[in-house]
This record gives structure tokens, sequence and C-alpha cells, in this order.
């Protein structure tokens, strides 16, 4: 199916998608792991009788209609997402990306236990896995590009031999490539603070929110009321506007970044970096 003219009339619902850095941040002291996969992922989303007639294929008699969620409409990924996310609300202890779902434990009996707790839930709702993708008890496994392990991650040989054999730039074209590649990474530059963000009156950390519960209160409370993050939680949620002079000047600075920018326990996160609200900068 390729639904070039639906598209333009799908209102999307900006569900946020983890990346992968903010996926991994909660895979600390796991040491046990299970890989599943789900079977045909989108197709399992049961279309609405309106969705189906919209959704539908010339065929050599007449046409054929989608009774399920298709693939290639733009909002297919963000639907397929927030469902099983709804499906599994309460279980611990599993990531899902799309179609991936990672079990992990620290302990081989509280693994088992939340594996038995997804197997339950998906029983219960019909939600079908992949016996063949399945990999148990795992020691190390690749996921989401990544070789991953109870020592922690690490990128796969293959995604970055071209930068090994590519040897040290010569001139400043050479560079600039190699500096865009490191870009495209998606794993932050060591820094402290970036200037423009600084002049939105944000701060950046550069790791994974580690505080106190106090702290993350105080923290929720601050992104609330700052005038700057909350747009940009409301652009999160709903949609960033089509035309940058239609952002507001203090988030325009977040324009380019929007893509990577994610609400999470109602905090703002870049990447795996958490936005401070202006007032909490210093």
């Amino acid at each position: 199916m390729e639904p070039k003219g639906l598209n333009k009339y799908i209102k999307r619902q900006h569900y946020p998608i983890l990346i992968q850095l903010s996926l991994f941040s909660e895979l600390e002291g796991a040491k046990y792991f299970i890989l599943l996969d789900a079977c045909c992922a989108f197709l399992q989303i049961p279309l609405t009788e309106e969705s189906s007639k919209l959704c539908a294929i010339a065929a050599l008699f007449g046409r054929n209609k989608f009774c399920r969620l298709p693939y290639g409409l733009t909002s297919s990924p963000e639907v397929y997402q927030k469902t099983i996310e709804n499906l599994f609300t309460g279980v611990t202890g599993i990531l899902m990306y799309i179609d991936d779902i990672l079990v992990y434990g620290k302990t081989q009996e509280g693994h088992d236990a939340k594996l038995k707790s997804v197997l339950d839930r998906a029983r219960k709702h019909g939600f079908k896995l992949s016996k063949e993708k399945t990999k148990i008890k795992v020691e190390s496994f690749k996921y989401l590009g990544f070789d991953l392990s109870k020592s922690g991650q690490s990128i796969k040989e293959d995604k970055i031999q071209a930068l090994i054999e590519y040897g040290n730039p010569k001139n400043k074209a050479e560079l600039q490539r190699v500096l865009v590649a490191d870009a495209l990474s998606r794993n932050p530059l060591k820094c402290n603070e970036d200037a423009s963000f600084l002049e939105a009156g944000a701060a950046i950390v550069q790791t994974v929110l580690t505080a106190s519960d106090e702290k993350t209160e105080i923290l929720m409370k601050a992104t609330k009321d700052d005038p700057v993050l909350l747009p940009i939680g409301r652009n999160i949620e709903e949609g960033w506007p089509e035309n940058f002079k239609e952002v507001p000047e203090k988030v325009k600075p977040f324009w380019d970044k929007n893509a990577e920018l994610y609400c999470y326990n109602e905090l703002i996160f870049l990447g795996n970096r958490l936005v401070f609200p202006t007032q909490m900068k210093e």
C-alpha cells in the first residue's frame, strides 16, 4: 500500500517513541535477557470500519480494504507503539520498540516472573509473538543496532567499519565528513552546556536523571511552570508547527532538535539528557 494521498490528511498522534539511548539507560544492572518479536507488528492492530474504508486499494474486481493497520501510513508507528505500551501497562522489566520486545532482569527469578507477566498479558489480549524469532536466556545480543550484554552496550563493528578504514582526515573536507558522521551517530559529544540552549533559558545535564523522589517532584513542578519548557511539552504532545515562523521566539533554539525531544515522567529530555527548567539552570 502506498497511501501518499491519504497521508496528506492524516493527523498524527505524535506519540513519543523513545530513542535508543533513552531505552538503554533502563538496562543498568540487568544480567538476564529474552528477546521477543511481535508477529506482523502493525497488522495486529484492527482498524475501525471508517478507517478501513479509507485504507482501500484497487483490485481486479472492485476494491479491497485493509481491516488492520497497514504499513505506509504516517501515523502507523505511533499508533502501534501507543497500543502495545497500553497493552503492557504495569508490566515492569520490559522495553518495547516497535516489534522488538526485550525482557530483562537482575536475577533469574525476577526475570522469569517478568517474562510470565508478559506472556500472560499477551495471551489475554490475543497479542501474537513469533516463536522462531524468540531468543531465550541470551548473554549478549544485537538490539537496535547495538551489541548489548550485562557489561553494557557497544556499537556493532560493521556499523563503524567504514570509519575505521577511513583513516585520519588529511584536509578540511575529509574532517567535515568525519564530523558529520559523528554527529549523525546520536552519541552526544562530551560537553557541559549548549550555548544556544542557555540563551533560551535551559541548561542540559549530560546524563540520564537519577535524582531522589523529592528532587524529581521539584523538577516536574518547575518544568510545568517554565515559560520555555511548557510550550515545548505541548509541541511534543500535539506536534510541532509546520513552519518555523509559527514557533514562539523562546522555543526557536529547539526547532532543529525537535525530533530528539521527548517527555518522560513529565520531564523533557533531549536524547539521554535532561533539559533543565530556567529557574534551576544554575
